[in-house]
Formats: C-alpha cells, structure tokens, sequence
C-alpha cells in the first residue's frame, strides 16, 4: 500500500495540533485529509493545495 511521506516542515505543526486535541498524530492527518477529499468531491468545487495554501477553483483543469 502506497504510504506518502508528510512533509518535515508539517510535523511540527502537526505535532501541535494533535498535543493539543490529545489525538493521535496519525487520527489528526487521516481526518484532515478526509475533510479535504469529500470537498474536492463537491461537483461545482474544485480545491487545489498552493504554496500559499488551499485555492478553491472552478474547474479541475484549473489547478495544471
């Protein structure tokens, strides 16, 4: 199974999130990624993650 590497400069964050919601880190990334896929499933709704973070867009084409 295809397991992606979190990028170092999230784990901190991540870290502090799930210190502070007393959750595992693991649950923490699972919900997250979750949230963001069931978005991207809205039919007039496209999200594409930026450097400057999460860009709704129109069309999925958009995000090339």
């Amino acid at each position: 199974m295809y397991s992606p590497k979190i990028p170092e400069s999230l784990i901190p964050r991540l870290y502090q999130a799930a210190q502070i919601q007393k959750r595992p880190m693991t649950h923490l990334a699972a919900d997250a990624i979750q949230r963001y896929l069931e978005e991207c499933e809205e039919p007039e709704y496209f999200y594409a993650l930026t450097e400057s973070g999460r860009q709704c867009l129109s069309r999925p084409e958009e995000a090339a």
